[in-house]
This record gives structure tokens, C-alpha cells and sequence, in this order.
């Protein structure tokens, strides 16, 4: 049963997120807080768990595999409700709990006991718990040792707590001064974003202000420049772009001795780059009490629209003289322009047509210039070139392709249309011809006794014609637009040349589809660049010439030969896949088995045991304080350290045994066809080999864990779980021991004593 929500959710919630803790990495203090708390209630599961909106979430756990569980379920839900502490003698008891799938699955809860945590403002944000596997109680003193706890790891969450709102503050405070300093750095990027340059002198007349725009212009003045000395310093001219520009004439000059400058047009020599022509406009700056700050001026670079205006005059000469008809018009469908090549197609001279509507060139049949075409040339879109039939003034009948496109203005708006009109009556006979041609053409093929047929550069079908396509159960045609992959059905040889030709080589072989043995010619197509762009191909039936073929003697050694040669590179693939193989299912630094192989190799061994009634056992070790003899040697010296214990296990251990490197320091030996007995003599084993090796820097020993199955439906992750959970027991007890799991005994060093 879930537990009611707290009446003060909202701001529980609110407080629980103002640590931003969750999901935070492991911490050492609340890690040494649930250990504590295990030990000193002697249970195997202790957590801090947070709970906020939906889900119970772990700080620190001991015992516990997940990170976190559904809210609903947790029984922490019911602790934040409580002033004190919360304790659940046996779940299974409890119509609350009973039916908890943290009761009845993993971990298997009975007992529970937990604290709230709270918050300085009053709000319990998670708990401090305690879990057990079997029913049970708590004494006095544990249920104290339990508030005390609890009560820390709240002062801990408080601490965390207080350095968030610090860090907070900080960064509020950076903030400020980071905005502060954007402003500032936004106010000059503004103008130096601006395409215009912008030059400003104070009252002194010295330059104070040069934006980007400027720079790129002029330069950087080297110095704080005076008036005078402006045109000496910036290579400055008129609007010839070959006299130079006198003092009087700069507008700065000018509009800081009083004028207001309009569209002077100026040219300028930088000092990298070529000349730019600008338009400046200027004025004076007062202040408010009329006293005279300095002046400003703006300038604007006009030299690609007086490039533009030199290109539009030298557009028009070549349109006037192209042999294309060349029309302009307005939006309205007005004729505003007509050219040579206008005249000679339609036979209209330009006074015959200016001024009209477009469409008296149409003579009653299909219009042009539709509406439809008209909004998609407002909008800017591509109209694809239109074929038409239109009369010239003769009366003469002709057929045009007109390609239409956009006029804008300076402000980029679309106020009319141009159209290239090219006459296509040649042309168009040419395709009629042709047309015929391929009609004739594609007779002769329907009839011929081969198969003739072509692809584009992707290996898509454009051609299948023939009678021989019969043989492979096709009809003319029926294969366009298909891949010719489609009909190798995986054959390297077809595959290959195929690949081949579509890549430029012509290329001749003989090769079975469909139970028909073809002779096969192909020839590549190149596009006008040169690069392929197809092939063309021709089959013919040869299935009769090879069966004769197959009764000479010398074709058949050849093929011995061809045989022998795949039966090699077979071999090579086999040796390739099966070292892939141990690679993947191999620990690169060991050389054991890796965790994944561990699994596969345990699971199978535990088949064949519930198959033939046998039994499994399964020895877990953990080299004792590893990561202190990292932190203190180094990695490299550790990883010799796990070399060597590899190298032991391995030397005591049968053929059929299975060992691997579960996981960091962690190694894990599977027994075969062994009870816990010999398990437990050969761990006792490992035990004293690994602490008698000769060890060069300190000595390293190694706690162990022993499971054996129990039952015919046991799981190797069950297996493992109880060979750790012995190794937990072994190293709680002062490491360097055996501790065997089972139901009915428990193992510690070399002394076995029984548990009810």
C-alpha cells in the first residue's frame, strides 16, 4: 500500500531540490554512514534514501544493487510521515507491506527500520534505514545509535545544503558583473556590427570613435589624429576616385565645423585592399546646453551597387545583342522591354510590343504568364522552363521554351519578370525522330534471341528487352526499376562485375542465374564529365556450350584448383572469426574470461548440471584494500598485482574449471561436478597461495566467498549474488578468510559452524 503524501508536499519538495543532491556522485561521509548503520543494527542493507515526486532515490546504500526505486513502493514513504523512528518487525505481517514488490522480489525486505531526515525549516525529505532479509527487532540502544545517525546525515544534507545557496550566491553575483560587462561589450558590437562605419571626434576634433565597419575601411589610425591631419593620414579622394580630397572637403571635417553632411560620395585607398567607394552623411553633436560635443559621421560603401549599376549597363548591351528573345515586364503582365532576339523570334519590332499586355503574343492560345506563375514569382520560386506553341507575326507556327524568372528591386521586393524565350521547333522534330527511332528499336530488341539491358549509376534497371529473358522466367520490361542486385541473389562473381562496370570497366563472364548459364558483356556509360554512369549489357545463352565443357577434363582441374583455393581463404575466415571471438569473450589485462563469458560459460555449466543431476559450486574473491595499494604504487603496479593473482588461480585450478575477472579487483572461479566441501578446500587454497606469494612491495591477501547450487531452478546471477554476499560475510569479518554460503552452514577461515 503507497503512503499518503506528506500535507506540506510542495514545499517538501521544494526544500528536497534546493540541495540539488539527487543523482549526485557517491559521497565518502553518507557512504560511512550506512555502514555504520548496518553494523550497528547487524543487518546486510542500509541506505539514505531521498524521495522526491516519483521515485525513492539512493545517496548512499549498502547491500542494495539499484539506485533508486518507484516512490509507491517505498517504504520510506512511510517513514517521512513519522516524528521518530519507523520500524517494520516482519513485512510479510503487515497488510501495508505484504504485497510489496520489494517484499515478495528483490531484496526480499522482512524487517525495516528507518529515521526521517530532515531539513533545518522542519520538512523530512528521506530517511536513514536499516533492512533485514528475516524478521527481527531493534534494541534500545540500536534504536538510538539509529536517531544519532540519522541526525548527522541531516546535518550532512544541511551542509550540502548551505554550500549550494553559497555557490549560488556566487554565481548570481558573477552574474551581475558578467551582464554589466555585456552590456558594455554589446553596446560596441552593435556598432561594430553595423555595415555602415560609423566615425565620431569630440570637441577637440580628436577621433575618439572608428568602429569595425570604419576600420575596414580606412585602417586604424595609429594615433589621436587633429583635424589637419586627417587627410595626410587617410588616403581619401573625390568622387573620380583620382583627386585627392583637400582638408575642407572631408566631411568629418565639415560636419565638425558646423554643416550637415547628405550623401557626399567619396572614395577611399585602405591600407590593404582596393579602392571602396562610400556615401557619407554627417552632422554635428551638441549637448543639451547647446555647447558642441564634436561630430559624427556615417558612412556607407556604394561600391558594389556603382559596380552593380557598371554590370547592369554592360547586361543590358549583352541582352540588346543576345540571339535569345529577352522580355521584361511588370507584375501586370506590361511588356517594358524588347530585344533584337525578341524581334527576330516573334517578328514584332520592340515599338509594336512595349506598352501591350504579354498575352497579345499568345493569339488566343494558352497564356504564359498565368496567375499561378505570377504569385510563384512574387514568392521567388523556381519556374521550370514551359514549352508553348505560338505564331509569329508571319503567321508562321513555332515551338518556344520560355524560362521566366524574378526582377527585384534595391529593397530585394519582386516588381516584375524577365523572360528568355528560345525557339525549340527543331528540337522538338529531332525528339519526335527519335521518339520513332527508339519505337523501332524496341521491336527489334523485343524480338531478339539474347537479353539486352542497362542500368543507371545507382544499379537501377532502365532496359530489359529480349526473348532470353524467358529462360529466366521474366517478360520484356519486367525488370525496370528494379536493382540488378536483385537478381544475383548474393553471387560474388555477378556482384563483382556488376560493382566493375558500374565503376567503368567493361567487362565479359560467364556465370549461372536461375539455373541458365549466361555469357555476359557489359559496357560502361560515362556522363558528359567523364564519370561513370551505368553500363549496357548483353547476355547469351551458353548453358549448352558448358555442359560439353563440363566433361573436359582440364576445366574440371580447374576447378579442383578454384575449390581448393576457397576451401583456403574459408580457413583463413575461420581462424579470423574464432580469434574475434576470444577477443570478445576474453579480460584484455588477464587474459581470463571476461564477465560476459563468465555468465555464458556458468549458465551452461548449470544446464548440464540440472540435466544430469550434478552440482555446481562457484568461488568469489576480492584482493583485500586494492584500491589503497592503487592510491599508494600506482595503477600500473596494481595491474601487475592482478596479473599475478590471475596467474595463481589459474595454476590451481582443473581444465574444466572456469576462471575469469568479474570486475575490477574481483575474480570469480566456477567448479564443475564439485560440492561445497572441495569448494571450500580449494578457496582455503587460493587463499594461502595468494598470501604466501612473494610480493614484492607488501604483502596482498584476498578474501572469498563459496556458493553451490541449490535447487534445480538456481540462475547463475542467483549463484553469483550468494558467492557475494559469502565474500560481503568474509571481508566484514577482517578479510583474508573464507566464508561459505549455504543454507544450512556457514564457513568462516577453515572452521565451519552450524546457523539455525
Amino acid at each position: 500500500m503507497a503512503a499518503m503524501l506528506p500535507e506540506y508536499e510542495t514545499e517538501r519538495l521544494a526544500a528536497l531540490y534546493e540541495h540539488r543532491i539527487l543523482d549526485t556522485d557517491p559521497d565518502d561521509d553518507f557512504d560511512a554512514l550506512v555502514k555504520l548503520a548496518a553494523h550497528i543494527c547487524h543487518v546486510p542493507i542500509a541506505a539514505v534514501s531521498l524521495l522526491d515526486e516519483h521515485r525513492q532515490w539512493f545517496k548512499a546504500s549498502i547491500g542494495l544493487v539499484d539506485k533508486e526505486t518507484r516512490r509507491d513502493i517505498a517504504f520510506c514513504g512511510h517513514t517521512i510521515l513519522q516524528d521518530g523512528i519507523f520500524i517494520v518487525p516482519d513485512a510479510q505481517q503487515d497488510d501495508r507491506f505484504l504485497d510489496n514488490p520489494l517484499v515478495t522480489g528483490d531484496p526480499q525486505i522482512r524487517f525495516y527500520a528507518g529515521v526521517p531526515l530532515v531539513t533545518a525549516d522542519g520538512h523530512a525529505v528521506g530517511s536513514l534505514c536499516v533492512i533485514d532479509q528475516v524478521p527481527r527487532d531493534l534494541t534500545l540502544d540500536q534504536c538510538e545509535a539509529l536517531r544519532l545517525l540519522a541526525r548527522q546525515a541531516s546535518n550532512q544534507l544541511a551542509a550540502v545544503r548551505r554550500i549550494v545557496q553559497t555557490d549560488r550566491l556566487m554565481l548570481e553575483r558573477l552574474a551581475a558583473d558578467q551582464a554589466l560587462q555585456r552590456e558594455r561589450e554589446f553596446q560596441r558590437a552593435l556598432l561594430d556590427s553595423l555595415l555602415e562605419g560609423i566615425v565620431a571626434c569630440d570637441a577637440t576634433g580628436t577621433l575618439t570613435l572608428f568602429n569595425q565597419a570604419s576600420r575596414n575601411f580606412h585602417g586604424v589610425p595609429e594615433e589621436a589624429l587633429q583635424p589637419e591631419e586627417w587627410a595626410s593620414h587617410f588616403d581619401l579622394f573625390l568622387s573620380d576616385g583620382l583627386t585627392p580630397m583637400a582638408v575642407a572637403d572631408i566631411p568629418l571635417f565639415r560636419a565638425f565645423n558646423g554643416e550637415t553632411i547628405r550623401a557626399v560620395e567619396m572614395v577611399i585607398a585602405p591600407q590593404t585592399g582596393a579602392m571602396r567607394t562610400l556615401l557619407a552623411n554627417g552632422q554635428p553633436i551638441y549637448g543639451s546646453d547647446g555647447e558642441k560635443l564634436g561630430a559624427v559621421v556615417a558612412m556607407h560603401d556604394v561600391t558594389e551597387r556603382r559596380r552593380a549599376e557598371r554590370e547592369l549597363s554592360r547586361l543590358a548591351a549583352i541582352v540588346e545583342s543576345s540571339e535569345d528573345a529577352i522580355i521584361a515586364g511588370t507584375l501586370d503582365g506590361t511588356v517594358t522591354s524588347w530585344n533584337k532576339g525578341s524581334e527576330r523570334l516573334h517578328g514584332y519590332s520592340a515599338s509594336e510590343i512595349i506598352g501591350n499586355h504579354v498575352s497579345v503574343l499568345s493569339k488566343g492560345r494558352e497564356p504564359s504568364l498565368t496567375p499561378d506563375r505570377v504569385a510563384k514569382l512574387v514568392r521567388g520560386e523556381t519556374i521550370p522552363p514551359i514549352e508553348f506553341v505560338r505564331d509569329r507575326k508571319d503567321g508562321t507556327i513555332m515551338d518556344v521554351s520560355l524560362t521566366f524568372s524574378s526582377v527585384r528591386d534595391d529593397r530585394g521586393e519582386v516588381v516584375g519578370f524577365s523572360c528568355i524565350g528560345r525557339d525549340i521547333t527543331d528540337r522538338k522534330r529531332a525528339e519526335t525522330a527519335l521518339a520513332a527511332s527508339e519505337a523501332a528499336l524496341r521491336a527489334v530488341l523485343e524480338g531478339a534471341p539474347v537479353i539486352l539491358y542497362a542500368a543507371n549509376a545507382a544499379g537501377i534497371v532502365t532496359l530489359s528487352e529480349g526473348t532470353g529473358l524467358s529462360a529466366l522466367g521474366l517478360k520484356p520490361g519486367e525488370a525496370v526499376g528494379r536493382s540488378v542486385y536483385d537478381f544475383s541473389l548474393g553471387d560474388p562473381l555477378l556482384d563483382g562485375n556488376t560493382k566493375r562496370a558500374l565503376n567503368g570497366e567493361s567487362v565479359s563472364f560467364d556465370a549461372e542465374v536461375a539455373g541458365v548459364c549466361l555469357h555476359t558483356q557489359l559496357r560502361s556509360v560515362f556522363a558528359a564529365d567523364g564519370a561513370p554512369n551505368g553500363f549496357v549489357g548483353v547476355c547469351f545463352d551458353i548453358t549448352e556450350r558448358k555442359r560439353a565443357e563440363e566433361q573436359d577434363k582440364d576445366y574440371a582441374v580447374v576447378l579442383e584448383h578454384q575449390k581448393r583455393e576457397l576451401e583456403q581463404v574459408n580457413l583463413q575466415l575461420e581462424q579470423v572469426n574464432t580469434e574475434l571471438a576470444k577477443l570478445a569473450s576474453t579480460d584484455g589485462l588477464t587474459g581470463l574470461s571476461n564477465h560476459r563469458a563468465l555468465h555464458e560459460q556458468l549458465t551452461a555449466e548449470i544446464q548440464r548440471a540440472e540435466r544430469y543431476a550434478g552440482t555446481v559450486s562457484l568461488v568469489m574473491l576480492d584482493v583485500d584494500r586494492f584500491k589503497q595499494f592503487n592510491d599508494t604504487y600506482g595503477h600500473p603496479v596494481g595491474d601487475e598485482v592482478l596479473r599475478s593473482v590471475a596467474n595463481i588461480l589459474r595454476s590451481h585450478v582443473r581444465e574444466i574449471d572456469i576462471v575469469a575477472r568479474y570486475g575490477g579487483e574481483e575474480f570469480v572461479v566456477a567448479l564443475p561436478q564439485t560440492e561445497m566441501d572441495g569448494a571450500f578446500a580449494l578457496a582455503e587454497r587460493l587463499r594461502c597461495a595468494i598470501e604466501e606469494y612473494p610480493w614484492p612491495l607488501r604483502a596482498v591477501t584476498a578474501s572469498f566467498g563459496v556458493a553451490t547450487i541449490e535447487n534445480d531452478c538456481e540462475i547463475a546471477a542467483h549463484l553469483i549474488a550468494r558467492a557475494d554476499e559469502a565474500l560481503y560475510r568474509s571481508k566484514e569479518a577482517g578479510r583474508n578468510r573464507v566464508t561459505c554460503a549455504d543454507q544450512t552452514n556457514h564457513c568462516i577461515g577453515s572452521v565451519c559452524t552450524s546457523v539455525e
